[in-house]
């Protein structure tokens, strides 16, 4: 729900700027609107396929009564297959995603060949970053896994160019990069903003470990495939060896089975979800 409220609040305050008594109001309304039009993308692709995760688990969690029309499940689990098609597909989206910033990179308004012309370097700088903050550790790591994505698009975009758009499989790969990267940074922005208010976030915070580093697993996985397919022979080598560098460093070793049992004994505890 973090990146919804983000989004949400993102594109409404964006709404506001547009004058009430514009006479091309509903045109600028529009143009406002799609400035957001990634992260409501990723708002819609990753909400719609996790309630359709927990729809299935909660039916496979009730047995063969879970199929039956006698217990919510069934119910659940039918309306949630079209959330994946309605609003564009999800296919549809991660293109869009991934579009969207092969042409900021084409224009070059996105310094990618700037950011990785020093590894070490970059390194070296995030090593030193947020001293002193909350959740520094899973702070550093989405700053190395934001670089590893760039690397895995400048690869992508010195390979087919603009012609990368039709590599939808290469696409969706650094799309689900990007929505894991969306995700993280906007809980850790979630969980600081509560912690700067006085708030309590013990279990926010636990939510926040779980899921940082469950993604940075993830954004691994998807770089090493990302790369695997893209390159060959000594060139495959040499950026496997950066695609390792950052890894070794993003990668959080942690007990994952406590955190989530305690955040499941927590909302077990409190009979609802309120984070």
């Amino acid at each position: 729900d973090s990146i919804v409220y983000r989004t949400v609040y993102d594109t409404e305050k964006e709404a506001q700027t547009v004058p009430a008594d514009s006479p091309y109001h509903g045109k600028l309304i529009g143009k406002a609107l799609e400035k957001y039009a990634i992260e409501d993308s990723i708002a819609k692709v990753f909400g719609s396929e996790s309630l359709g995760r927990i729809a299935d688990e909660g039916l496979q969690i009730h047995g063969g009564y879970g199929f039956t029309e006698e217990y919510p499940f069934a119910g659940f689990y039918r309306n949630t297959r079209i959330d994946r098609i309605y609003e564009g597909t999800n296919e549809i989206n991660r293109q869009i995603i991934t579009g969207y910033f092969l042409k900021k990179a084409l224009l070059e308004e996105l310094p990618i060949r700037e950011k990785l012309r020093n590894v070490p370097g970059i390194l070296k700088e995030i090593d030193d970053l947020y001293y002193g903050d909350l959740l520094r550790r899973e702070k550093q790591s989405l700053e190395l896994a934001k670089h590893l994505t760039m690397l895995v698009l400048h690869e992508a975009i010195c390979k087919f160019g603009q012609a990368m758009r039709t590599e939808h499989q290469l696409m969706e790969i650094i799309a689900d990069m990007l929505i894991h990267l969306y995700l993280v940074d906007s809980t850790l922005a979630r969980v600081s903003q509560r912690n700067e208010k006085g708030m309590p976030i013990d279990i926010q915070k636990k939510i926040a470990q779980t899921l940082s580093s469950e993604s940075m697993y993830q954004i691994s996985t998807l770089a090493m495939k990302g790369i695997t397919n893209l390159l060959v022979g000594d060139a495959l080598k040499g950026s496997l060896e950066i695609v390792e560098s950052f890894i070794r460093r993003m990668v959080i070793p942690r007990d994952l089975f406590t955190l989530k049992r305690e955040i499941a004994e927590d909302i077990i505890n409190k009979e609802e979800y309120n984070y």
